[in-house]
């Protein structure tokens, strides 16, 4: 975090009830926060003339957590009718 506390990110959290569980929502929260930080990192090695290997190596984090984003969000209801998740149809 920068003294000016310019990493700070806070994104929308949904309203849930259960807050003894680490859940789709607050998962994709804390996510979300990661990957806004980690883009601003870049951007920061890049102005600040980082080289190719320190900037790849903060892409390929950027790159980690967005997959782990994408893997968090829960699924459509029809994606889980159709997966048979519910029987079969």
């Amino acid at each position: 975090m920068g003294a000016d506390g310019a990493d700070e990110v806070m994104v929308e959290r949904t309203d849930e009830e259960d807050h003894d569980l680490l859940t789709f929502g607050e998962a994709g929260a804390r996510l979300s926060e990661e990957v806004i930080k980690q883009e601003r990192v870049i951007e920061r090695l890049r102005l600040g003339g980082a080289t190719e290997d320190v900037i790849a190596g903060a892409t390929s984090r950027l790159d980690a957590l967005r997959l782990a984003a994408e893997r968090n969000r829960p699924p459509s209801l029809d994606n889980l009718k159709s997966s048979g998740f519910f029987g079969q149809r």
